[in-house]
């Protein structure tokens, strides 16, 4: 902005100039690796969550952007004049010189069906109210997770709800079971245990029943209502026209190692987008091994569940016998959950516990002990007779 006086007026003239910055158009899409499937999932940008394919409009500079729901994380991928810090991480660093694409890459071997757009208020009901969502699978494999937002926990009374699993008709696949969350946000619950196989095509619910008055708050999204979400009101199935629930399914394709020792049966569980191989747990050494084999290029992850029972953490996690540092571990007191990621070809994965399932005695011991006490047993009664 300046003042100009002109040479014919005293009087000053006020002349204003506005600099705008220039604005550029950066597109947001994602794509299963297989180019099978497209822009499943969410992705938040500078805080603002958006269904993918969209454009939206930016101005240069650097940007959060993270991407979540729909695929399995693998691999950002960019072009124009767009460009991130870390094409491995999640939630990474964008940075916007002028218009371009940005495309989140992922594995549908593990698919999280996501029908809210991430933007929570508060929902409660009466107890035996059932909010559930229905989905619809793009591909036959198991149910592994369910997942629910839960707005807001109370102090006083008990958070638990009851976990329902339905089929088409809205019929329980299986009985229904308590959970208690202990902090807001998503919680998690654990599926894949059950067995619940589910079909192209053909829709299954989730669904949370109140057993408490009010609690807990479960989110609801009201941002472009996908006609998903209906409630069980004590005496028939309504539609929510106007919110998404926020509950959310995750499937995908489980790996079974069934380990043998001591005379005990551990299931390892694995889901991965490589070929696994040799698998294989060493108790001496604490550790698991396995093999993994992937199309070069490409990244691979791998999450595994390890009992605790068989072995405990902390872990550590090497890669053709280098560590890896980013490890994403969750330990829930009889499981612990590790996440990781590498690049794909033939690799070597080893995984070392702190602690391992303890020994059985050994026979020959007790047998000594058997042996030394019959003895005993047997002198004395000697003793007693020549007495």
């Amino acid at each position: 902005m300046h003042i100009s006086i002109p040479e014919s007026s005293h009087s000053p003239e006020l002349e204003v100039e506005y600099a705008t910055l220039p604005v550029f158009v950066v597109h947001l899409e994602s794509s299963q690796d297989t180019d099978a499937t497209n822009d499943l999932g969410l992705m938040t940008f500078a805080d603002y969550t958006f269904s993918l394919p969209t454009d939206i409009d930016v101005v240069a500079g650097s940007y959060q952007v993270s991407y979540s729901g729909g695929y399995m994380f693998m691999w950002w991928e960019t072009s124009g004049s767009i460009n991130v810090s870390d094409s491995k991480a999640a939630t990474t660093t964008v940075m916007v010189s002028g218009g371009g694409t940005l495309r989140a890459v992922g594995n549908t071997k593990r698919l999280e069906y996501t029908y809210d757009h991430g933007q929570p208020k508060w929902e409660s009901d009466t107890v035996g109210r059932i909010d559930a969502v229905r989905f619809t699978p793009l591909f036959s494999d198991q149910l592994l997770m369910a997942r629910f937002y839960i707005y807001d926990l109370y102090s006083f009374g008990s958070n638990a709800f009851k976990l329902h699993v339905m089929d088409e008709n809205r019929s329980d696949l299986i009985t229904p079971f308590e959970q208690t969350p202990t902090s807001e946000g998503w919680f998690d619950v654990g599926l894949s245990s059950y067995g619940i196989g589910v079909n192209e095509g053909v829709d299954f619910y989730v669904g949370m029943e109140w057993i408490n008055d009010y609690n807990p708050d479960l989110g609801e999204d009201s941002t472009s209502p996908s006609d998903r979400s209906s409630y069980w009101n004590g005496t028939h199935w309504r539609a929510e026209s106007y919110n998404d629930f926020m509950i959310r399914a995750v499937v995908g394709t489980l790996i079974d190692h069934v380990v043998l020792v001591e005379g005990s049966t551990f299931h390892v569980t694995a889901e991965s987008n490589s070929t696994t191989s040799n698998f294989q747990f060493i108790k001496e050494g604490k550790k698991l091994l396995f093999n993994v084999a992937g199309s070069t290029g490409t990244y691979g992850f791998c999450n595994i569940t390890i009992p605790n029972q068989l072995l405990g953490g902390p872990f550590t996690v090497t890669f053709d016998e280098q560590p890896l540092s980013e490890v994403l571990s969750l330990d829930n007191g009889t499981h612990t959950w590790l996440y990781f990621t590498y690049p794909q070809s033939g690799h070597a994965i080893e995984i070392t516990g702190t602690t391992v399932i303890p020994e059985f005695p050994s026979l020959l011991p007790l047998l000594l002990m058997a042996m030394t006490l019959i003895t005993f047993i047997v002198r004395k009664k000697l003793k007693m007779i020549k007495e």
